[in-house]
């Protein structure tokens, strides 16, 4: 089973995310903190992580910052973005800027409507 690693400190929003990767046939590898990410990839890149799902804020550095560290290792792996910020005013646009400039591919919002 193919696996995304996931970064969260949220424990609830961490759930639904596994949740969410889970329903789609994935086996979630999670993490709290930047450094647990990175070690979670690099110490123990038996992971073989498809994919990173990160967010803007995590409690020892940013999403960009994360993503920055990632892509001195690994150019492959696609890094996603995951915030609850709407990114409509400029310190949003900034945000957004600063998250591609450090190597993702994509910003989500994580909060999803039920139907």
């Amino acid at each position: 089973m193919d696996k995304i690693l996931i970064l969260e400190e949220q424990k609830e929003e961490l759930e639904n995310l596994k949740n969410l990767v889970r329903m789609h046939e994935f086996e979630p590898i999670t993490a709290s903190s930047g450094k647990e990410g990175l070690d979670q990839y690099l110490v123990d890149n038996n992971i073989n992580a498809r994919m990173i799902l990160v967010p803007y804020k995590l409690p020892d550095m940013t999403g960009a910052q994360f993503a920055e560290k990632i892509r001195c290792y690994s150019t492959n792996v696609p890094i996603i973005g995951v915030t609850s910020q709407k990114f409509a005013h400029v310190t949003d646009c900034i945000s957004r800027i600063e998250l591609y400039m450090g190597g993702l591919q994509k910003c989500i919002n994580k909060y999803i409507k039920k139907s």
